[in-house]
């Protein structure tokens, strides 16, 4: 089955001509539609699946909350690191970058 090609861009649509467009997705889609993907997609795919973000930023009341993603294996390490130091976390990442922010500049 084709695509139709579309006379104007989806978000120039009346919500009529959207219905329209977006029929064929209503219900489930046939097998023969699938197939595995080529070498290329592949890369694509896993590439899309890389780009994601390895840091999170929310901003609360002038706080700043930031969530980093990380090897379970190091951080196991660093939980170590900063119970072995007395000190916790936190506290031991901000004096890491600031470390390297110092020895940087």
């Amino acid at each position: 089955m084709q695509c139709r090609k579309r006379q104007k861009n989806f978000f120039q649509m009346s919500d009529r001509e959207k219905m329209e467009a977006v029929k064929e997705f209503d219900g489930s889609l046939p097998p023969s539609r699938f197939k595995p993907l080529s070498r290329k997609q592949r890369l694509l795919w896993e590439m899309a699946g890389k780009s994601k973000p390895d840091v999170s930023i929310y901003v609360h009341e002038g706080r700043q909350d930031v969530v980093i993603h990380l090897d379970a294996d190091l951080l196991a390490e660093a939980r170590a690191f900063a119970a072995k130091n007395r000190t916790t976390l936190p506290k031991m990442i901000d004096r890491g970058l600031r470390g390297l922010l110092a020895f940087g500049s």
